[in-house]
């Protein structure tokens, strides 16, 4: 693989990792400005907790996953010849 394809390939790899926590940290912020939207109770704890809560929820099942996208793109990175000049 090119040092090129090589570096799209990590970050396409670092965005669809990223996608999952960040998306459940969007919808754990937006449920959390509403419930102190609704209630009226501005406390910083009413939005960080449950956001970091929802974040190790959603790490805990795929982690399996991630890991093993990690490994193999190591594995074709760290792979002999992976950075030739030639296609």
């Amino acid at each position: 693989m090119e040092g090129q394809h090589l570096v799209l390939r990590a970050l396409e790899l670092t965005a669809t990792l990223a996608l999952p926590i960040v998306a459940a940290n969007l919808v754990a912020g937006v449920l959390a400005g509403v419930i102190q939207a609704v209630t009226g109770w501005q406390d910083a704890a009413l939005s960080q907790v449950p956001r970091l809560i929802i974040v190790v929820l959603v790490l805990i099942p795929l982690w399996p996953w991630m890991a093993s996208e990690i490994v193999d793109f190591a594995r074709v990175a760290w792979a002999p010849g992976a950075l030739s000049a030639t296609p």
